[in-house]
């Protein structure tokens, strides 16, 4: 049986890691948060795609692209690079994720629409 992460040791488990894991281990888990939610990531998405996905499943929520940008930019930043991650950039991480599950969380019961088969 899985034993679910929840975001308060989420929190507290970043808070001690080293920033560029801190940010995977956010983005990570923003992402089985929108899961839990009714959006799956499919295996084969790149974070890039994932994102574009997200947008065309909530095209009427423009006020998200921009922190669903930064953190997808700082997570690929942190996953694909070798360039040096900063403390400051793992917190930017932790807070946009956080707004973006409470901001998800307000509206209408976060219907997410089913994707199109087709």
């Amino acid at each position: 049986k899985r034993q679910k992460l929840s975001l308060p040791q989420i929190v507290n488990l970043a808070r001690y890691l080293p920033p560029r894991q801190a940010v995977i281990l956010v983005y990570t888990d923003w992402i089985l948060w929108n899961s839990q939610h009714g959006f799956d990531r499919k295996p084969s998405q790149t974070p890039l795609e994932y994102a574009r996905a997200f947008y065309q499943r909530l095209p009427e929520a423009v006020d998200l692209v921009e922190p669903v940008n930064s953190l997808t930019d700082v997570f690929i930043k942190a996953r694909y690079s070798k360039r040096s991650i900063l403390r400051a950039q793992a917190q930017q991480a932790q807070s946009i994720s956080q707004q973006l599950k409470k901001n998800l969380s307000l509206r209408d019961n976060l219907q997410i629409p089913e994707e199109d088969p087709s």
